[in-house]
């Protein structure tokens, strides 16, 4: 027995990669940036030790050639310059619960699948930082899955060039779109760098319950895509003078905005633009329901068409009221859109130059009351 247990181990050892697997069955245990340079390539289950913080992979490659579950288990990996490069095989690569740190002298992806294989990414409470882009996608539709954690990146957190993306209650530092991407987002933030969200091609999105911010000269979201943009109670907000929260830029989508809260907080009012366009725009833009802060802008020479079916207004959209429909100033001076036929009829305001009809009936002429002149006497005792 002895002699066969020493034949495999010899065996084990001429394979340093094979060997790491077998040493840690199932489930290996990384504890060296080296073992988790020779996971990623092999292959397998793995989680980093309870007691590694950091594993500075700045120096080394991180190139996945293999499928791969892995559990950062609270540890810190430090890349290089492409991070965790997904290689050309159809690879589903799981990390979770950890955190990927680019370089000091910077990365340029922490996440990268630009091979021509599409994969299948899922990252769960990851937290991803410093890189030039913390994910990105291009030469393939690889489908990247994201709940929880963060994705940022020092121009955006997420460059879809060519990808499919489902992200679900994460915080993103901005997220561009191109070609036939799709992304579909619930909850969370997106936080742009620039824009908030940038689309164009035939891209698609699909966004519910999210928080969305442009930065300070870009636009909340800048559609420049043929493809649909469906927002359902989002919340877009942007502190732009002359700058849109959602502006069309050439596009023909159908953008249907559904019980959103849009604002525009540019402290010049008649430049707080919530929905903006070029002259070249050709766009289809659906509103109904939410509260609007700030004034519409569409691009006089555009064919942009922009429908309020309901919904409050800071400013007076009667000019793109859907027909049957009006505008109605609120005693506190919010614009909502009602039907036309529930306008309230507004009380006469009479004409102080105005002719006296002679026939009207006049007003009936109220009888004074007599006012004492003195007290009455008190009455005497009997």
């Amino acid at each position: 027995m002895k002699k066969y247990i020493s034949m495999f181990t010899a065996i084990a050892m001429s394979f340093g990669a094979v060997s790491f697997q077998l040493v840690h069955a199932e489930t290996g245990v990384i504890t060296t940036e080296a073992e988790l340079v020779a996971a990623v390539t092999s292959g397998g289950v793995y989680k980093v030790a309870d007691d590694v913080e950091t594993l500075d992979c700045s120096e080394k490659q991180l190139q996945v050639r293999k499928g791969i579950e892995l559990d950062l288990n609270g540890a810190n990996i430090i890349i290089d310059n492409d991070g965790f490069n997904l290689q050309n095989f159809e690879l589903t690569v799981a990390i979770k619960n950890g955190s990927i740190t680019a370089r000091e002298s910077g990365s340029t992806y922490a996440v990268k699948a630009m091979a021509k294989t599409p994969s299948v990414i899922d990252l769960e409470n990851v937290t991803i930082s410093g890189a030039k882009n913390g994910i990105a996608t291009a030469n393939s539709y690889s489908t990247v899955n994201i709940k929880g954690g963060s994705v940022s990146g020092i121009t955006a957190g997420i460059a879809g060039t060519m990808g499919y993306y489902t992200i679900e209650d994460s915080e993103v530092s901005g997220i561009t779109l191109a070609n036939e991407s799709t992304l579909k987002v619930t909850g969370g933030r997106v936080n742009g760098i620039g824009n908030g969200i940038t689309a164009n091609n035939a891209a698609s999105a699909e966004i519910s319950g999210t928080e969305i911010t442009g930065n300070t000269n870009n636009f909340g979201i800048y559609w420049a895509a043929f493809g649909a943009l469906s927002l359902t109670n989002a919340k877009i907000t942007l502190d732009a003078n002359g700058k849109g929260v959602i502006h069309t830029n050439n596009s023909t989508a159908a953008i249907t905005v559904k019980n959103c809260e849009l604002t525009n907080t540019c402290s010049t009012a008649n430049k707080a633009y919530l929905f903006t366009s070029n002259s070249g725009d050709a766009a289809v833009i659906t509103v109904d329901g939410g509260k609007y802060t700030g004034v519409n802008a569409i691009n006089a020479a555009a064919k942009t068409s922009l429908t309020i079916n309901s919904g409050l207004f800071s400013a007076d959209p009667s000019k793109y009221a859907a027909e049957g429909k009006a505008a109605y100033k609120n005693a506190d001076g919010w614009y909502e859109i009602v039907e036309a036929g529930d306008m309230p009829t507004p009380a006469p305001t009479p004409d102080p130059d105005a002719t006296p009809d002679p026939n009207a009936t006049p007003a009936p002429t109220p009888t004074p009351t007599q006012t004492p002149t003195q007290a009455p006497a008190p009455a005497q005792a009997q």
